[in-house]
């Protein structure tokens, strides 16, 4: 868990769910989860941050501008 002590984690579970996260020990403890700044994704909002172009980021942020806005407050 350590590896995931931010402020905001954007993460694809890769064919789990939120809640098998939620499960993990320790992970609703996380920093992220207890601020609103968990992002649990999909394929394309993910490949839209490691594939950057002008519109893949402008949808990718548009995904998690929620979780964006609960850190910078």
């Amino acid at each position: 868990m350590d590896a995931l002590n931010a402020d905001l984690v954007v993460m694809l579970p890769n064919g789990g769910t939120r809640d098998d996260l939620m499960a993990l020990l320790g992970f609703d403890r996380l920093p992220s989860v207890q601020q609103g700044g968990l992002a649990v994704e999909d394929d394309a909002t993910v490949v839209g941050f490691n594939t950057p172009s002008s519109l893949s980021l402008q949808y990718s942020l548009g995904r998690i501008t929620p979780q964006l806005e609960a850190v910078g407050a």
